[in-house]
């Protein structure tokens, strides 16, 4: 699993597009995120929403035990080096389905 931290832009998803540029044959389909259409070739860009479910899912049991992720508090920081920290820890106590 990989991962990036950013705003919604060309810039970062150009890292994550980094990252995997060895997953040749994969599509992408970022749900017609424009940043997207900027980087990728359009035979790996696929829009539409119906190839998203898992990856909302994922999405959504990554964040649930990563309160961090959604609320702004004292208690929690959001700085980008303590996110991924916590990110990585999850990923080591968490098994993989």
């Amino acid at each position: 699993m990989t991962w990036v931290t950013g705003g919604r832009d060309a810039a970062t998803f150009r890292r994550l597009d980094d990252k995997v540029k060895h997953l040749r044959h994969c599509i992408v389909y970022p749900d017609d995120w424009d940043a997207c259409a900027k980087v990728l070739p359009p035979e790996r860009h696929g829009i539409g929403k119906a190839h998203t479910v898992s990856i909302a899912r994922d999405n959504s049991n990554t964040r649930h035990p990563l309160g961090r992720m959604t609320r702004r508090t004292k208690v929690v920081s959001q700085k980008e080096c303590m996110v991924n920290a916590s990110i990585k820890r999850w990923l080591a106590l968490t098994p993989p389905n």
